[in-house]
């Protein structure tokens, strides 16, 4: 009997000894796993902010004739031409504008190329010397979008002034009204981090790299005298700024060559085209005398590639016609009925 009591301890403290075994070997693994997932996110969000950093930008001002700047607020391009969004009330009654992008020592003079205060938008052009010319990366400006609860963001800035910052969270509120006094009736995205004076128009970018909208101000509550969340002008309205510029149109249509296009893929529109995929820009129509009209383009073609490089969506699909845009022939790969063609797209001005 007393064996037997013997054996059964043995065999207790062995299966607890496994059982505690394998459990450290199951956080072991766990751990492991974690640290791995946490390295390629730490490389996707490096890689995210070596890829925008380069359109942002923050607006200076020169103290008299010295070298000295003073950081007044935050922009991004929106065209490789130099022109710069950021806000009204940033370069109001401002003179001697200048731009400092990330990643260039030089700071070029800039000049207000339009405005709008009830929506708190301005737009900057860079004032470029002796005709030369830079091109800078730039930010697409969707037409449409969905945006939710705990969407994330990243946003680009220059809080206090200090230049080319960054900082992540998540969309609090999709679209709130009545927490601009001026403009109750506005509607803005709540962010779920405070907008420091300096970071007024900075972009703020979901981790798709699409634009969500751009800081705008911190709401206070006057009882409270504390500090809310910040607030970003929605992409929309930015959207329907832009498409009142003459000259922003003008190239937006010359690198398109008369193609109206689609915003968005849907899962439906790809089912009723008989598409393979989503990845790819469907052409709304083409306009009449224009290149893509005499190149046989159709309403419905679903262009898959651009000069051999693949188009994922429509802000791509701008992005790199608006790069091959001095080129005379521009090759597309597109699906029609089924079948994968290419098409010659033959500006004949060039």
């Amino acid at each position: 009997m007393k064996m037997k009591k013997i054996f059964f301890y043995v065999i207790l403290l062995l299966t607890l000894t496994c059982e505690r075994s394998n459990r450290q070997a199951k956080i072991e693994e766990v751990n492991q796993e974690s640290y791995i997932q946490a390295l390629h996110l730490q490389n996707f969000f490096l890689k995210f902010a070596k890829d925008h950093l380069y359109k942002t930008v923050t607006i200076q001002l020169q103290k008299g004739i010295s070298d000295k700047y003073q950081s007044i607020g935050s922009g991004f391009f929106i065209n490789e031409e130099g022109y710069v969004l950021t806000c009204y009330h940033v370069v109001y009654g401002k003179k001697k504008l200048l731009i400092s992008p990330y990643g260039n020592t030089k700071k070029y003079k800039a000049v207000v190329a339009n405005e709008d205060k009830a929506n708190d938008l301005a737009l900057l052009k860079i004032d470029f010397e002796d005709n030369i010319h830079e091109r800078f990366s730039f930010v697409q400006v969707p037409q449409e979008r969905v945006l939710n609860y705990g969407h994330m963001y990243m946003a680009f800035g220059a809080p206090n002034g200090l230049k080319d910052s960054i900082t992540t969270g998540i969309i609090s509120h999709p679209l709130r009204n009545e927490v601009d006094e001026s403009f109750p009736l506005n509607s803005y995205i709540q962010l779920s981090e405070t907008v420091y004076p300096g970071s007024s128009g900075g972009l703020v970018l979901d981790l798709t790299g699409k634009l969500i909208g751009m800081m705008r101000f911190t709401y206070s509550s006057l009882e409270s005298g504390a500090s809310g969340p910040g607030f970003a002008i929605p992409f929309n309205v930015i959207y329907d700024f832009l498409q009142k510029q003459k000259d922003l149109v003008l190239l937006k249509n010359k690198a398109l060559r008369g193609i109206v296009e689609i915003p968005f893929t849907t899962t439906y529109l790809a089912k009723k085209l008989n598409l393979p995929h989503l990845a790819g820009m469907i052409v709304s129509y083409v306009e009449e005398n224009s290149p893509a009209a005499k190149s046989g383009l159709r309403r419905y073609d679903f262009i898959t590639h651009v000069e051999g490089e693949q188009v994922g969506n429509f802000d791509q699909f701008i992005e790199i016609m608006d790069k091959w845009k001095s080129k005379k022939v521009i090759e597309l790969t597109i699906i029609r009925d089924s079948k994968v063609e290419k098409i010659k797209l033959e500006d004949s001005e060039k």
